[in-house]
């Protein structure tokens, strides 16, 4: 556990809140009260996290109202719960939505999601999901509305049941 001002080892999981608990015994970690957890280049914003020290799973969970907020690198996602594996890199993030630059004249796709699949490429390669690469992740979704409407009942949507995306090259 770490303060906020101390560094951060990238190698290292820092979880921070108002009140942060750990039972040695079975490496389970309870963060409560504007909760962040930092893995390499991954931050988790939540309310509440659950952590596991040994299988390295986070169950992360906003206040009722809030969403929490999935960080890696510049590119973050807004959900209402999320299951994540730091080792694999791999959750479900539900009750999804993001905002995509598109174009050159600065338009924005927003994509609303029942749920999104987080993975690294190679595993979205592995399973024939994605050909080519590397890239950094990939980011499937189910059940997902995208338009470039900014109000919370769009006049006009897409609608379909799987959309893949490559942040910063593509949606499939």
């Amino acid at each position: 556990m770490n303060n906020n001002n101390a560094p951060v080892n990238p190698e290292r999981v820092t979880l921070n809140a108002d009140r942060v608990s750990f039972n040695d015994e079975t490496g389970n970690a309870l963060a409560e009260g504007g909760a962040v957890l930092t893995y390499n280049d991954t931050t988790i914003m939540a309310e509440r996290i659950e952590y596991n020290a040994d299988t390295q799973k986070v169950l992360a969970m906003p206040m009722p109202g809030s969403q929490i907020v999935l960080t890696k690198g510049s590119r973050s996602l807004r959900g209402d719960q999320l299951e994540y594996d730091l080792n694999s890199r791999e959750g479900i993030l539900t009750g999804a939505i993001t905002r995509i630059s598109v174009g050159e004249d600065g338009g924005v796709l927003y994509v609303y999601g029942n749920e999104i699949d987080v993975m690294p490429w190679e595993l979205a390669q592995s399973r024939g999901l994605v050909k080519g690469g590397p890239e950094d992740y990939l980011l499937q979704w189910r059940n997902v509305t995208l338009t470039t409407c900014a109000l919370e009942h769009p006049h006009y949507r897409l609608e379909s049941k799987v959309v893949s995306f490559i942040p910063g090259r593509s949606v499939r």
